[in-house]
């Protein structure tokens, strides 16, 4: 291998290095949270004859509730396989979702290289904030948040394959298509909003497909068709949910919020997520969110005209940076099923609904600064740019490690949440049963 070839193999392993780094404390972390309730405790999980049913069942052999809105199959079989291999090792569980994180700062790079040519600064950049972005810590250091990290897994590489069938032609070409068809159904099979890939293909398709003609109704026409094999699994996907937990929305499920109290909050929300990935602070496991009663509420007013000038600065950035079009979209459409409360329950903000859409903000934030410092008859030398994401990349990387310290265990991550937040009662509950379970029941 020569010099140059080293070289840029040492950048694109940088962010996944750097995922490892950051991560590596939280090897020595315990099962924390709802880990009882969906591993330990889970009978799909610590049965190993369980296993061949596993594509058949929900996600928990024993609901609380006595149902569950959860057909995550992929996630189970990983949880057993895990389970079965290490014995109940906590370690295990956090090895896994750490390799998949490293994975995933990867495929991040290799997205957006093949979306901007050569622009590797900007791959790399994107990609390194991205493996150490602190909004991430939830998804990372919690056993539990395996379906984020596998979902996007699959749906990049989705993605990555979809954009590299277009250097082909005939039956290459429909090959990588098909493996790109079946990497997102196993996205599908480890998360619900996997579904977010589709609109997400559509728009590779609308803006950044080479040779797409200029007129406006045969790009989405096109676009359609290079839909419609996704749509086909999405179909799959739901009659196999379906079937298995008897019914699109389960008998005996219970939905505390109404469709209206979702449109509502949808802007309010999307503007609090957008605020967390820029700025990632308070970082909680329950965030007291009050909620939007009327359309009369400033926040809703504010946050509506937000949302249409941001989607009316996209269409307008479409037509000429389409690369950054994408990755502000990238940003947002994860979002989107977040902002849906009944399906949430009691937690209308969670820090690992924003994982796949911090991939879009890390790309647009870099993206964007480079296309500032490129701009005018004087570009900026070109180590602006890498001091830049330096800096912030080493920021991040301290609070990163900080948050991961938080997960240790059930007293750490008590502590922790009561002190950013007193109000949320899951910080008291997490601290009583450690308190119970240390044999410190005075405490």
């Amino acid at each position: 291998m020569g010099q140059a070839a080293f070289r840029r193999t040492m950048w694109a392993l940088a962010p996944a290095i750097a995922a490892f780094v950051v991560y590596a404390a939280t090897f020595s972390a315990s099962f924390v949270y709802d880990d009882e309730l969906l591993i330990r405790t889970n009978g799909w999980v610590t049965d190993a004859s369980a296993l061949p049913q596993l594509a058949f069942k929900p996600l928990l052999a024993s609901p609380p509730a006595g149902t569950t809105n959860y057909y995550r199959p992929l996630v189970v079989v990983l949880y057993n396989v895990t389970w079965q291999s290490f014995g109940g090792r906590p370690l295990a569980f956090h090895l896994l979702n750490v390799l998949v994180h490293m994975l995933n700062a990867t495929l991040v790079f290799q997205l957006i290289r093949r979306v901007t040519g050569a622009q590797n600064a900007t791959a790399v950049g994107a990609a390194l904030l991205f493996a150490v972005h602190p909004l991430n810590t939830e998804v990372v250091a919690w056993a539990s948040g395996l379906p984020e990290l596998t979902y996007t897994a699959f749906g990049l590489s989705a993605l990555v394959l979809h954009i590299l069938a277009w250097s082909w032609k005939d039956g290459p070409a429909r090959r990588w298509n098909v493996a790109a068809w079946a990497l997102f159904t196993l996205a599908c099979l480890s998360k619900e909003t996997a579904l977010v890939v589709v609109p997400l293909v559509v728009l590779l398709e609308l803006w950044l497909r080479p040779g797409c003609t200029p007129e406006a109704r045969m790009r989405w026409r096109a676009a359609g068709r290079g839909a419609v094999p996704y749509l086909v699994a999405v179909a799959l996907f739901l009659a196999a949910r379906t079937a298995v937990l008897g019914g699109f929305v389960p008998r005996g499920a219970h939905q505390l919020l109404t469709p209206g109290d979702a449109v509502l909050n949808a802007p309010w929300l999307l503007v609090q997520y957008l605020k967390a990935m820029l700025f990632p602070s308070p970082l909680l496991v329950e965030h007291i969110v009050p909620l939007v009663t009327s359309v009369a509420d400033p926040r809703f007013l504010l946050a509506a005209l937000l949302a249409a000038a941001g989607t009316t600065a996209i269409l307008r950035l479409s037509r000429q940076r389409p690369d950054l079009a994408f990755a502000a979209s990238l940003a947002i459409v994860p979002l989107l099923p977040a902002l849906y409360l009944p399906a949430l329950g009691r937690v209308p903000f969670a820090e690992r609904y924003a994982y796949l859409g911090v991939v879009g903000m890390c790309w647009l934030v870099v993206g964007g600064a480079d296309a500032l410092l490129r701009r005018g008859p004087v570009s900026a030398p070109r180590w602006v740019l890498p001091a830049l994401v330096g800096a912030l990349a080493i920021v991040a990387s301290a609070r990163t490690v900080v948050r991961g310290g938080d997960w240790h265990d059930d007293g750490s991550l008590g502590r922790a949440t009561l002190r950013g937040e007193p109000h949320a009662s899951i910080g008291y509950m997490l601290l009583g049963s450690w308190h119970v379970r240390e044999g410190r029941k005075d405490d």
